[in-house]
């Protein structure tokens, strides 16, 4: 099964925070992160 990819742009800490859990649950793989930190 092909994972969706999750793009974040400025995603701030809430998004950061999300996006690694739902990477490490496997849910999504994450394609590239936009930001200015």
């Amino acid at each position: 099964m092909d994972l969706p990819t999750l793009n974040l742009v400025g995603p701030g800490r809430l998004g950061r925070s999300l996006a690694r859990l739902w990477s490490d649950a496997g849910l999504v793989r994450i394609g590239a992160v936009l930001g200015r930190d």
